[in-house]
């Protein structure tokens, strides 16, 4: 939605011919320090053996080996994260086969899993915590309203790369990713860093008679990175900064069967370049976005041989953006009637919420046979999406448009009347009038062992959305362990996304105009994989193959309003993706473990997608020592940059390499304290971004020191 706004303000202007519409839009592992007992294990701490044994829920939605599971997954343990140095699961993303991130502007990091890119919030990859949609039910995506998704309280990240619609619905379509919480284990820890970066969280949790309580807060700044001048803002080029505050909370209780969760998410962003305005520091310029989850559950075993879960879950979403739209000296001689010299602010506010009730029966006839059946019902709803922004929309309609003028206060207003390129109607002009939809699921699933090295799974769902319509999407697995070292996987997979209710509801005051009868995008994927356990190495290939039909793409169109340019959403065309991933997972000497991948793509995204990605991790462990070196690699980046008269050049975003480093010392058995140092070698890149003016990409941010302790108690 913030893309949206701005380039509302952007297509306004269009429209007088001032400027141009921007468009919106596993790790290694060493042997267990002292602090890490009673923590989750570092997956290689285990033996290739046991590392061929761990448990994962989310391929079939219950616990079974990774061996077993009919999906390609990557798991992370709560060790894993901590010795990579990574505290985000944007940046985690970058240690997944087939997978990256793509800071876009300062809203958000997008995800693109093997080779395929939709915008910049990844509308087409789920992300569940603990079971539950985390995905916003207006934009689709999750890394613009809930971004910076914090790890240091996670016990486990699991990823399916492919589709997953089978068993979890819409936007399964290239991944999904389940975040565990972390449940047991009292802790404390603190970070410091460059540019005034600190960090701090406290975990506690305690049995109070028949039940468990866990509750976790944490909080942490940083006023952000000073980037030398690189965005063009109508003959505007300054420095600029990327300063964050963030806030997490959650709690836990549970008894018996019953389980109940809360979580909250706070994040506030300035600065930088926000939906495709230049901004400097000032509390009037932000992304501001709060999330409230709440879960309960109850799982009772009928009888010996079935299991059933009855569930109920609430998010909320409060999301609040602002940017300069235009800078002083542009909104004096061409925005405001009364020549004041004021950037022009503008944004939009919004309420967001989705309520869903379901069950899930897991029936096990023998020790060979598993059947799951699962049904939910959901409410997604908004409210009336609204511009905000420092101008007076009371003058402008109490002097029937005349007046186009700023607030007499610095301040924001919400309620926009008309302006520049905007005909005063009398009537607020907004971006998504409120809105409801009522969606409907059902899936069933068999898991069946026909031999003792041979399972079969299959299943079929079924969803029913009130505005868009209905469909069934299948699943198909076959696994062989021909030999106790050897696993083969044969998977099809079907997957939909259902248009958003941005991409149909979205007003002609927006210059993406929602569409209306846009129909669900689909996917039929088909992989591969074989994985062979040689002495302390495990070595995994898979060949995946992707078929989109109906696409949804921005479109550019001019019917809709003589004399205005506006992007629509529509299903256009059909997309194939084809790849190849290795990955390398093992002991190379006593203490010295690797990890490593590499993703080769035949066939992918034209433009925005590398053709090479990789990813390397070196876990050193002595004694109370550990030491991580990791990395990862993207080639080079297709990109267009606009030449005039609706022509482009096709250029080209350099190829990098960055190194991180993490070290740590376990001062006892129950405190350690650590180093780590993100790009290393302070490699100045880029990475695409579709934001106008950004089409030589989006600088990184460089190098960053941090300091920090933990402490079990």
């Amino acid at each position: 939605m913030a893309r949206t706004i701005a380039a509302t303000w952007f297509g306004y202007m269009s429209a007088l011919g001032v400027i141009a519409t921007v468009v919106s839009g596993a790790a290694v592992h060493a042997l267990e320090t002292p602090l890490a007992k009673g923590a989750t294990e570092s997956l290689l701490d285990l033996s290739i053996e046991e590392l061929m044994e761990i448990q994962v829920s989310i391929a079939t939605r219950r616990t079974q080996k990774i061996t077993e599971a009919p999906s390609t997954v990557t798991v992370f343990s709560e060790t894993d994260i901590r010795r990579l140095g990574v505290h985000k699961l944007e940046d985690l993303l970058n240690y997944v086969p087939g997978v990256y991130t793509n800071r876009t502007d300062h809203i958000s990091r997008s995800a693109v899993f093997r080779g395929r890119r939709t915008g910049s919030v990844s509308p087409d990859v789920l992300v569940l915590l603990d079971g539950m949609r985390m995905n916003d039910p207006v934009g689709g995506g999750v890394f613009e309203t809930t971004p910076e998704i914090n790890l240091n309280f996670i016990e486990r990240v699991e990823v399916i790369r492919g589709p997953g619609s089978a068993l979890y619905g819409s936007n399964a379509q290239s991944g999904v990713i389940n975040l565990v919480p972390k449940t047991t284990g009292n802790e404390i820890y603190g970070i410091i860093g460059d540019h005034g970066t600190y960090d701090a969280g406290v975990f506690w949790g305690q049995p109070i008679g028949k039940t468990t309580i866990t509750t976790s807060a944490r909080y942490g700044k940083t006023r952000g990175e000073t980037y030398d001048p690189f965005y063009d803002f109508f003959g505007e080029n300054f420095q600029t900064r990327d300063p964050i505050s963030e806030m997490d909370l959650s709690g836990r209780a549970a008894a018996g069967g019953l389980t109940l969760t809360a979580d909250y998410f706070y994040r506030n962003k300035k600065g930088f370049v926000s939906g495709g305005g230049l901004n400097y520091i000032d509390d009037h310029l932000r992304t501001k976005t709060k999330n409230l989850f709440l879960r309960a559950s109850y799982v009772a075993d009928i009888n010996d041989a079935l299991n059933a879960e009855a569930y109920a879950t609430y998010h909320r979403i409060r999301y609040s953006f602002t940017t300069r739209l235009f800078p002083a000296d542009f909104s004096a001689a061409n925005i405001w009637s009364n020549g004041a010299n004021l950037a022009f602010i503008g944004g939009n506010t919004r309420a967001s919420k989705e309520i869903e009730t379901g069950l899930n029966l897991t029936w096990t006839p023998s020790d060979r046979h598993v059947v799951s059946f699962g049904s939910s019902v959901h409410r997604q709803s908004t409210g009336r999406v609204s511009f905000q922004g420092n101008f007076d929309g009371l003058a402008t309609l109490n002097s029937n448009g005349a007046d186009v003028i700023p607030l007499s206060e610095p301040g924001l207003a919400v309620g926009f009347y008309g302006g520049p390129g905007a005909p005063f109607t009398g009537e607020e002009i907004y971006l998504l009038e409120k809105y409801a939809r009522n969606v409907f699921h059902m899936y069933l699933q068999d898991e069946f062992a026909i031999a003792e090295k041979l399972s079969l799974t299959s299943g079929i769902r079924y969803d029913s959305y009130e505005d868009t319509g209905s469909k069934i999407t299948f699943r198909g697995g076959v696994v062989f362990q021909p030999f106790s070292e050897t696993v083969i996987k044969a998977l099809f997979g079907q997957a939909f996304r259902a248009p958003t209710i941005s991409e149909q509801r979205s007003e002609i005051s927006s210059s993406i105009v929602g569409n209306p009868d846009l129909q669900p995008e689909t996917n039929n994927s088909f992989e591969f994989s074989a994985s062979h356990r040689f002495e302390n190495i495990k070595v995994t290939a898979t060949f995946f193959t992707n078929r989109i039909q109906d696409s949804i793409q921005n479109v550019l169109v001019e019917e809709i309003l003589p004399g205005f340019n506006s992007f629509q959403p529509q299903n256009v065309h059909k997309q194939s993706h084809r790849g190849l991933e290795l990955e390398v997972v093992g002991r190379l000497a006593s203490g010295l473990d690797i990890s490593a991948g590499f993703t080769h793509l035949l066939k992918y995204d034209d433009i925005a997608v590398p053709k090479n990605i990789a990813f390397w991790a070196l876990n050193y462990n002595h004694n109370r020592w550990n030491l991580n070196v990791n990395g990862f690699f993207r080639s080079s980046i297709p990109s267009l940059l606009p030449v005039g008269d609706g022509a482009f050049e096709r250029i080209s975003l350099d190829s990098f390499s960055v190194w991180n480093g993490h070290i740590n010392y376990s001062v006892t058995d129950s405190a350690e304290v650590f180093f780590e140092v993100s790009n290393i070698f302070a490699k100045s890149y880029v990475t695409y971004s579709e934001i106008a003016g950004l089409e030589r990409g989006t600088p990184a941010p460089r190098r960053m020191m941090r300091l920090g302790f933990r402490f079990l108690f």
